[in-house]
């Protein structure tokens, strides 16, 4: 099982992203995250239904929307681009 604290990590930067009308793609993740372990963890998140992963395009799903959300704004995330 993927690791549930990153995986809110990058729900979190897929929300900034698309917060400040930037693309979020797998491109962009592996840049920030490393792309080996990215790999592993998109895969994870479209399994779980959080995202949608398109060529290299990615979305939020209404359910990882909803967790990304709760992540940001219920205590645990931070809310920056670094």
């Amino acid at each position: 099982m993927a690791d549930e604290i990153q995986i809110e990590e990058m729900l979190e930067y897929i929300w900034i992203l698309d917060e400040n009308n930037d693309k979020a793609d797998s491109t962009r993740m592996n840049d920030k995250f490393g792309k080996e372990p990215t790999d592993g963890y998109l895969k994870a998140m479209v399994e779980q239904k959080l995202i949608n992963l398109r060529d290299s395009n990615i979305t939020f799903t209404e359910s990882g929307k909803q967790r990304a959300y709760r992540w940001l704004f219920k205590g645990n995330g931070r809310a920056e681009v670094n």
